[in-house]
């Protein structure tokens, strides 16, 4: 897809935004499969996408473009945010980052279960990412995202044996649902719904090739 983009918008301002492997990884399973790693990883290998693909755009820089970690980001926002609105050629203006300070901001894209509790960037999550992960991304291409291998290394030795957090959410709609979506998940290409749902994809192909 990036390829694509690059190729279609030669001349767009590129923002690469970078995160932890294992925080990514972390983070979209907790928020958008309950928790469950072989759902998600069945519906989608993120880190087998996510790591080659922004690796070869950092290496090959297909198109200009501005490189920011997450990390970096949410420790000093003003640092980077001005290297991003250098790059885009936009005034700076620190309203940006306190973005939840007034009521009708708008929330836009993220973690649906924990964007709306901050006003700006925090650090909580620049460490909270799990220690279990169904994939392998290759060396060269951590090293890269600026995640090499022995540093997550050193890092998961280092939470071995500290406790972990146990989640205490207060049920809501969006908990409800994400629950019923991660059940019918499951099993999707073996049950019944999930051949329903083939035989519905295969006479929709149909009708879209008439």
């Amino acid at each position: 897809m990036l390829p694509f983009l690059t190729k279609l918008y030669p001349k767009a301002h590129y923002v690469v935004l970078t995160r932890h492997p294992l925080a990514v990884l972390s983070s979209w399973v907790e928020s958008f499969f309950d928790g469950d790693y072989r759902v998600a990883l069945d519906h989608n290998p993120l880190l087998a996408r996510y790591v080659p693909a922004l690796a070869r755009m950092l290496r090959e820089q297909p198109v200009p473009s501005v490189h920011v970690r997450y990390e970096e980001l949410v420790r000093d926002p003003e640092t980077h945010f001005r290297r991003v609105c250098d790059h885009l050629g936009i005034p700076f203006e620190a309203e940006a980052i306190a973005y939840g300070e007034k009521s009708d901001a708008p929330t836009g894209l993220g973690d649906p279960t924990g964007v709306a509790r901050h006003t700006r960037p925090v650090t909580d999550s620049v460490g909270k990412w799990a220690a279990e992960i169904a994939a392998r991304p290759d060396p060269a291409d951590l090293e890269t995202l600026g995640y090499p291998r022995a540093e997550i290394v050193e890092q998961l030795e280092a939470a071995r044996g500290a406790p972990v957090p146990v989640k205490r959410e207060a049920p809501t709609r969006y908990a409800l649902e994400r629950k019923l979506l991660v059940a019918l998940r499951r099993n999707i290409h073996h049950n019944r719904l999930g051949r329903a749902l083939k035989r519905l994809r295969f006479a929709l192909d149909v009708v879209l090739r008439e």
